[in-house]
Formats: C-alpha cells, sequence, structure tokens
C-alpha cells in the first residue's frame, strides 16, 4: 500500500495508477504557489457541506477562515495540507464537476512549473488518453 492509498475513503477508492494519485504526487512535487492553485481550483465546485467530510473537515476548516469570495489559500494553510488531503479533494471534486480534471490538466499544460515535474509525465498520458477520470492503462 502506497502513501497514497489508505484506509482513508479516498484510499478505498484510489487505486495505483489512477489520475487521483498523480494530482497528489503533483501537489507534493510542486512550489508552494503552485500548490494553491491545484487546491484552490479544486475547491471550486465544492460545496461548504461537502467540503465537512473531505480530508476530516480540512477544506472546510480552510474555507470558513475568510471570505470566499476570492478563493485564495494562505501559505500557512498550504503547509497543513497533505497529499493524500488533495487527493480526496480530487476524487470529491471530480464526482461533483467531472471537467474539473480537464482543467486541472490544462492549468499543467499551461504552467512551465508543473509541467517540468515528474508526475506531470504521467497525467500528461492521461489527457493523451482521453481519460481524465480513469486509470493508466485502464481500457474504458
Amino acid at each position: 500500500m502506497s502513501a497514497f492509498t489508505s484506509a482513508s475513503p479516498a484510499g478505498r477508492f484510489a487505486h495505483e495508477g489512477s489520475i487521483f494519485q498523480c494530482i497528489a504526487r503533483l501537489y507534493a512535487e510542486a512550489q508552494m504557489d503552485e500548490r494553491a492553485h491545484i487546491v484552490e481550483l479544486l475547491l471550486r465546485p465544492i460545496g461548504a457541506l461537502s467540503l465537512i467530510g473531505v480530508a476530516g473537515g480540512l477544506f472546510a476548516k480552510i474555507r470558513f477562515k475568510a471570505p470566499w469570495e476570492n478563493a485564495r489559500i494562505a501559505a500557512r494553510d498550504i503547509e497543513l495540507i497533505k497529499p493524500e488531503d488533495v487527493l480526496e479533494l480530487a476524487i470529491q471534486a471530480e464526482e461533483i464537476e467531472p471537467n474539473i480534471l480537464v482543467r486541472l490538466l490544462d492549468m499543467v499544460d499551461a504552467s512551465p512549473r508543473l509541467s517540468d515535474l515528474p508526475s506531470a509525465a504521467d497525467i500528461a498520458k492521461f489527457k493523451a488518453h482521453g481519460k481524465p477520470g480513469g486509470q493508466l492503462g485502464a481500457g474504458r
């Protein structure tokens, strides 16, 4: 079992090679400001009540700290967010808005700092196969 596959709700659904695993690795490899952009994008489609069930309520706590109009995550909050939390967030965001993963893939393509990270190559494979919610090697 990897660091991103656990007994957590996300761990039960996220398998090795999933786009969600790649997103968690991307978050782990990214610099602080890029991490914030990843989290901000994934938070957009998720309502306040749904956030309570993600990552032990971590994102709900962050969401309720400040007005949400600007949807900016403070650096001190990014430091609290682990890759496993982002994995859960990505799963929840995709359930609510399936196109969110396409938008994330586009964000990776548009950012030289993100597209140069090792996990970006795996993410690009999902985009090439047209299966952003799928698994590498899965025949959908």
